[in-house]
């Protein structure tokens, strides 16, 4: 599902996600698998597939991106260690005069990927 205009990272919803997976099993041919903006969104997406008398691992597999504890596949950025480096950065901005510390830095996180019951088997493909 496309991110609508001016919605942020973290503003979809579980209604969100049961739609998707109505418009998943739309397509043709269908995804295997989706990965879900957040938690409620990937929620959402096993509570439909229910609905359809279908299973989440089994006819789609589906991993959320906020490391929710829940029988769901997730990507985890690191969220102690992303606050551990911008406490650091900060803490060493505010301590120092020079204009090099005060120079914008980038950091990127590489996720994690934790699997769980939600994508443990393969989806069968394309029915």
């Amino acid at each position: 599902m496309a991110q609508e205009p001016g919605r942020g990272p973290g503003t979809l919803k579980s209604w969100h996600g049961r739609q998707a997976a109505r418009a998943i099993f739309d397509m043709k041919p269908r995804p295997s698998a989706v990965v879900c903006d957040n938690g409620p969104v990937a929620f959402g997406v096993p509570h439909e597939l229910g609905r359809m008398g279908e299973r989440a691992g089994k006819a789609l597999a589906v991993a959320g991106c906020d490391n929710v504890v829940a029988p769901l596949t997730a990507l985890s950025a690191g969220a102690e260690k992303i606050g551990a480096i911008a406490s650091e950065t900060l803490l060493a901005r505010l301590g120092s005069a020079t204009d090099e510390a005060r120079t914008p830095a980038r950091y990127v996180a590489i996720p994690g990927l934790i699997v769980r019951e939600s994508s443990v088997g393969p989806a069968s493909r394309h029915r």
